[in-house]
């Protein structure tokens, strides 16, 4: 009967060993699981960051290429400005360079259309 005692004694010693052991196991792998669970939210918390970043700077770099272009436009339009200015004043200083030839050619052959000053 000692024995029989001692046996069931045994084989719950090891029922006991063998549930405490999966118990530890089950809590090893319960925390494992959920770390890798925190890791994985919080590399997607991350690319959800890089994401907002990186369409915040598009954003940001659209709006600047925008005004860059609107620059452009403008700066061309002062450009053709400029350059109808450029060629008028071409044309004035023709019109008055000719003008002072044909001065300088009446002072120089004597004939000024009219009474000679004195």
């Amino acid at each position: 009967m000692i024995e029989i005692v001692a046996t069931l004694i045994g084989i719950l010693a090891g029922i006991v060993g063998t549930f405490l052991s999966v118990q530890g196991h089950m809590r090893s792998v319960r925390k494992d699981y959920q770390a890798r669970l925190d890791a994985e939210f919080q590399r997607q918390a991350d690319a959800k960051v890089k994401e907002y970043a990186a369409q915040r700077d598009f954003e940001h770099l659209k709006r600047h290429h925008e005004q860059l272009k609107a620059l452009v436009l403008e700066l061309q339009k002062d450009e053709e400005a400029l350059k109808d200015e450029v060629l008028e004043l071409k044309v004035l200083s023709k019109g008055a360079f000719a003008r002072i030839e044909q001065i300088a050619a009446r002072l120089e052959g004597g004939n000024t259309g009219g009474t000679p000053r004195q």
